[in-house]
């Protein structure tokens, strides 16, 4: 399944513009805002995910900068919010290259229900994502343990108190 970008569906559509503290396609007068689907009104109506979940997500093809990039598993790790329009999600691999670092947790398939592979999560990876991005949900973390070590790592990686000396 490829998602399509949405320029490439509405080529039509001008750029969004602010009109009232609302965002409308075209040139803010509202006249084309029923042409297309608000953007954010697409990702609100995703399929919920919440704190566990593991979906295939599409993170892009930015291939120029180091970070992940095609289409993914990946750990959603932030409270879902129903009228937010993005999520936080820790990408996985299927490479276990440097699996000692505090930043990287093994992800078990044993320890959630419908994952097919073990894989590892790269909490330095961590970013926001639309909800438009996600394919589908794959699986979800069933064992606790496992979610507090993914908040460890975050907590680490985000600085947010120093647990190596703990």
């Amino acid at each position: 399944m490829k998602i399509r970008e949405f320029n490439e569906d509405y080529s039509e559509i001008t750029r969004p513009t602010r009109n009232n503290n609302v965002f409308r396609n075209g040139d803010g007068s509202g006249n084309n805002y029923n042409k297309a689907p608000n953007t954010i009104e697409r990702a609100l109506a995703m399929e919920p995910v919440k704190k566990g979940d593991i979906v295939l997500i599409n993170m892009g093809d930015d291939t120029e900068h180091c970070k992940m990039v095609g289409s993914r598993p990946a750990i959603v790790c932030g409270r879902f919010i129903s009228d937010c329009p993005v999520i936080l999600v820790i990408p996985m691999t299927q490479s276990f290259r440097q699996i000692d670092r505090p930043e990287h947790i093994f992800i078990d398939k044993n320890d959630c229900e419908n994952l097919r592979e073990s894989g590892m999560a790269m909490c330095e990876q961590l970013c926001s994502a639309d909800r438009t991005q996600v394919i589908k949900k794959i699986a979800v973390i069933t064992d606790r343990r496992l979610i507090e070590k993914l908040n460890i790592a975050l907590i680490y990686q985000l600085e947010l108190r120093d647990v190596r000396s703990e």
